[in-house]
């Protein structure tokens, strides 16, 4: 998404929330109002978080001519080759390709059958060169 996008649907939930706020006014209080209010809440926090990652990839992607290439394998197949500016996170590119609210876990080949988990995606920014990021679904232990 664009950054003004972005920022759209975040003035959007901003106005969402605002009215809701308004319209329930002094009534007492209602289990379905707060319930509304707390998801309205989230919306405006998701769209905040979104619309700063998107300046934030514009800013790197205005900084940086360097690029690395992603491939995301899905099911044991190639699902998705992508080309970011170096320094993207791991967090910044499954927000983009929207799975940021999908339970998944991201391992990085290393070597000859051999992965390792990335555990903080907002830590974990993406280098020069190729990637090869398995995505699975995240499995409970139990």
């Amino acid at each position: 998404m664009s950054e003004g996008t972005e920022e759209k649907r975040y003035k959007d939930a901003v106005e969402a929330r605002d009215a809701m706020l308004s319209s329930i006014g002094n009534e007492e209080f209602s289990q379905s109002n707060m319930d509304a209010m707390k998801a309205l809440q989230l919306a405006v926090r998701d769209a905040k978080n979104a619309m700063d990652s998107a300046a934030k990839q514009a800013e790197a992607a205005s900084t940086s001519s360097e690029t690395c290439t992603v491939t995301l394998i899905r099911g044991g197949k190639a699902d998705r080759n992508v080309t970011v500016p170096v320094g993207t996170t791991m967090a910044d590119l499954v927000h983009t390709l929207g799975w940021g609210n999908d339970p998944l876990t991201y391992k990085r080949r290393v070597g000859p059958g051999q992965t390792s988990e990335i555990a903080d995606l907002d830590g974990t920014e993406l280098q020069a060169g190729d990637h090869e990021i398995f995505v699975t679904p995240r499995v409970s232990g139990g």
